[in-house]
């Protein structure tokens, strides 16, 4: 499954996958995978393989989201705001800030 994080800059992206793969230790707070607490990556079977290249808020990499994803995640100030198919969180968003976003990004 290809699930891409897609948010504004300094939403948490870069800090939640460093996380994940434990290159940055968590000083505070809790991740949560289906609701179950995320404690060691080599006891959670959801994380088997994370890459990360670039996180620039260009209109290609909506693009792969749009197209290659089969689930987007949209971040901001550290929470998982929204998480749906493509189609959903592209074309009908439910959350204000998912909305605005994707707005300001895709000049729509």
């Amino acid at each position: 499954m290809v699930i891409c994080i897609i948010g504004p800059s300094g939403a948490g992206k870069s800090t939640y996958l460093r996380s994940l793969n434990q290159l940055e230790k968590i000083t505070s707070g809790k991740i949560y995978i289906h609701g179950d607490l995320f404690l060691h990556r080599e006891n959670d079977k959801t994380v088997e393989r994370i890459d990360k290249e670039t996180q620039q808020k260009l209109l290609l990499e909506m693009g792969f989201a749009r197209e290659v994803a089969d689930r987007v995640i949209f971040m901001a100030d550290g929470i998982i705001v929204e998480y749906g198919t493509p189609e959903q969180l592209f074309g009908d968003p439910q959350n204000d800030r998912t909305k605005a976003f994707l707005s300001s990004i895709l000049n729509t």
